[in-house]
């Protein structure tokens, strides 16, 4: 898909001062002139000069960008930002009047492999409630015995 200059510079213009912010992983506006920032796992809110008319005006632009539209007869739309953030846009009636919900969300740059969430006990913390039922036999007793390596990795199969 070709650069599109008018995507580029509307995003740039509401969002720009944010998108790279170190450890940004997430924007979201949900009413004109306040915006969130997911920074490091901690949201934080900005008030900001962004009316009701950019923000259907950026996504117009965004579902314009790939042959799409945004209406209230299709008030949700969903994509990538050519810059690679995944972008939301909701507008009423999927929302509140007078309201519109922008999400974009950086991509992480890291990578972890399966081993990684093994060695630091990511599967150790895991809590759930467990069902009976011959389908799941094997499953359920790798869970009861806290095999969770490999109860993950049957589940895979």
């Amino acid at each position: 898909m070709a650069k599109n200059e008018s995507l580029d510079y509307i995003k740039n213009r509401l969002f720009g001062d944010f998108l790279n912010h170190p450890g940004l992983t997430e924007i979201a506006v949900n009413r004109p002139n306040e915006l969130l920032t997911k920074i490091k796992g901690v949201w934080e809110l900005h008030e900001i000069n962004l009316s009701l008319d950019e923000c259907h005006k950026f996504a117009r632009v965004l579902a314009n960008y790939h042959g799409d539209y945004i209406a209230d007869i299709k008030p949700v739309f969903s994509s990538i930002v050519e810059s690679g953030e995944r972008g939301q846009v909701i507008l009423p009636p999927a929302c509140q009047r007078d309201k519109v919900s922008i999400t974009l969300r950086k991509p992480s740059m890291v990578e972890l492999s399966h081993q990684s969430y093994i060695d630091k006990g990511f599967y150790e913390r895991v809590v759930g409630k467990s069902s009976s039922g011959s389908h799941n036999e094997e499953l359920l007793q790798l869970y009861n015995n806290k095999n969770i390596r490999r109860f993950i990795e049957k589940c895979m199969e």
